[in-house]
């Protein structure tokens, strides 16, 4: 497989070739966030792009936004900025995933080939179609999620809308983390974590009414998440308060409490 490394530090562009190289993939770099967007203009494109930010001659997330308007190629930022905004604004513009440097090689190489399996399955899986549950409609080919009173559908980026898939399609049933780490990324560790908790308060804030206190996407504490589908009587009145009787933990619904705030 062709990957096309898009890094304007010499010697990280040189580690991350290196690495590359030796994990069997057929690597090209870009110096410039220009040059690596006329390289994808080719007619044969590379199966993944890792994007350095920032870059010599413009952000890292600008070319990402580039990349992902006209290809879905697999994804990867490779950023010198730990903060979370920079991630969730990496995310909005539409990468698979991302590391921060320095990077670790075993790490790298084990979320590119997540990412490029994942494309490789991706469009004909089991996330196909539309999925409906309560008030949303997950259209996951077209990456739109539609909420009954809301006139526009909300863009999701392809993370989001598996994320969102999984839950809907196992509503009112806890997910843990580590399953939904496994689904998303094929693997766990930390890392994976913190992206899981970055994508599940980005999907609160495109579709939840009020983000810190959700009442479809639930957090339940030390566990995992669950997607809350209020019963067919609940639809006539979405704005009563929702309950948890339904959600399958383990135990009779006698003697559950009410959700753990979400983290």
């Amino acid at each position: 497989m062709r990957i096309l490394v898009i890094e304007s530090d010499a010697p990280c562009a040189e580690a991350l070739s290196f690495a590359l190289a030796n994990a069997g993939y057929e690597v090209e770099h870009a110096l410039t966030g220009w040059q690596g967007l006329q390289i994808l203009a080719d007619p044969e494109p590379p199966d993944g792009v890792l994007v350095g930010h920032p870059l010599a001659d413009r952000s890292g997330l600008d070319v990402c936004r580039a990349i992902r308007g006209d290809s879905d190629t697999g994804l990867i930022l490779v950023s010198s900025c730990t903060r979370e905004e920079t991630m969730l604004r990496a995310f909005a513009a539409g990468v698979d995933d991302a590391v921060v440097k320095p990077v670790r090689v075993a790490e790298l190489t084990a979320r590119l080939g997540a990412v490029l399996r994942r494309r490789q399955t991706q469009g004909g899986g089991e996330l196909g179609g539309v999925v409906e549950r309560g008030p949303f409609r997950l259209h996951c080919n077209r990456l739109e999620a539609a909420v009954a009173g809301n006139p526009a559908p909300v863009r999701l980026t392809p993370l989001e809308a598996k994320l969102l898939g999984l839950l809907m399609l196992n509503a009112n049933q806890v997910m843990t983390k580590a399953r939904l780490q496994e689904l998303i990324w094929g693997y766990q560790n930390d890392s994976s974590g913190d992206l899981l908790k970055t994508h599940v308060r980005h999907l609160r804030v495109k579709l939840e009414a009020t983000p810190s206190s959700p009442r479809f996407i639930q957090t339940i504490n030390g566990v995992g998440y669950t997607f809350v589908s209020p019963r067919p009587a609940a639809m006539a009145d979405l704005e009563a308060p929702l309950t948890t009787g339904a959600i399958q933990v383990g135990v009779p619904a006698a003697g559950r409490s009410p959700l753990p705030a979400p983290v």
